[in-house]
């Protein structure tokens, strides 16, 4: 499956645990709303991050040129250049 595709499903899952955590009481709901805010913003970065190296922009977004990108596991050496 595609990174792309792993991000979304990773949004909804966030966004699922986000809502249900606002029907709670107390410390459960803050402890939920962050944890459900830390997927989908992560969630978000990575489907960028897989949609930019898929399209071969050059270098990862979040490694830079010097390691070797997350999604496509390719260095800028190895990368199509444009």
């Amino acid at each position: 499956m595609s990174g792309c595709a792993l991000g979304l499903i990773a949004l909804g899952v966030g966004y699922l645990v986000f809502l249900n955590a606002s029907k709670e009481k107390g410390n459960l709901r803050m402890a939920g709303r962050i944890i459900g805010a830390v997927i989908i913003v992560v969630s978000v970065l990575g489907a960028i991050c897989a949609v930019k190296c898929k399209m071969g922009g050059g270098t990862c977004p979040m490694m830079g040129d010097k390691m070797m990108c997350p999604i496509s596991a390719k260095t800028l050496a190895e990368a199509p250049q444009q």
